[in-house]
């Protein structure tokens, strides 16, 4: 009875290291908020917040033009393989290194290679019911989550069809961006600390997950523990046949 509990404590050991080391180098990915208006003020000072509709991409919009403004966002990322230096109907290069600009601008040391999308959508103004072309400048102040040490940066597809770095100003987790007119919009976010997955096996095992390794030096430990469960097995049973 004895050896039997040595042998359920330690399997048991083992399982929670187990389950703790998967844990630690697995994560679901979780859904989050797309940007929320805060605020819209005209370049002539009239607050017209109300009247903003934010539609994110993933959903659909009862207001005429948004789901195709949405649709001709979504195909330019699909067709750049979610690099802005392809986006489709830009001067790629030169979008990327203004975006690269800004986003050293907030965090030092970013490069091409951090860029990632953040968040599709479209903000358009509303009034009676539908979408109305804006004869001024407008800036919206955008609320949105932005991870310690990453940088965002928003662009905005023109009404010529090219992508543009909008002006921005940060504060907490709020974006304020002004442009001059509404249309889809994007924010490239990365974090240049963030360690690169190159596929590559370094001395332990990659989570399928995400990435993360499972190192040799957790699995040794987990293989002792077993070892030492088997030598009090043993000893257990001389015990028993003295």
């Amino acid at each position: 009875m004895k050896a039997l509990k040595i042998v359920a404590t330690t399997i048991l050991t083992v399982a929670v290291l187990g389950a703790q080391v998967l844990a630690a180098g697995t994560g679901s990915p979780v859904a989050g908020d797309g940007p929320k208006v805060k605020k819209a003020i005209l370049a002539s000072g009239k607050d017209v917040t109300g009247f903003i509709v934010t539609t994110q991409m993933g959903t659909t919009s009862p207001y005429e033009g948004v789901n195709d403004a949405l649709k001709s966002a979504a195909d330019d990322f699909k067709a750049a393989g979610e690099k802005a230096k392809d986006l489709k109907g830009s001067d790629g290069k030169a979008l990327e290194a203004a975006i690269v600009a800004a986003a050293q601008k907030q965090v030092a040391g970013a490069t091409a290679d951090d860029l990632k999308n953040g968040a599709i959508f479209d903000t358009s103004y509303i009034e009676g019911g539908k979408v109305v072309k804006l004869g001024e400048s407008i800036t919206v102040t955008y609320e949105y989550d932005i991870p310690a040490g990453s940088f965002i940066v928003p662009i905005h597809q023109t009404a010529a069809g090219t992508w543009a770095v909008m002006d921005c100003k940060i504060s907490g987790n709020e974006i304020s961006v002004t442009s001059d007119g509404l249309s889809p919009f994007a924010f490239i976010t990365g974090k240049p600390t963030e360690k690169k997955d190159d596929g590559k096996k370094d001395d332990g095992k990659k989570s399928a997950q995400t990435g993360e390794y499972v190192t040799k030096a957790v699995l040794a430990g987990a293989a002792v523990l077993m070892v030492v469960g088997l030598v009090c097995v043993n000893r257990a049973k001389k015990s028993s046949a003295n």
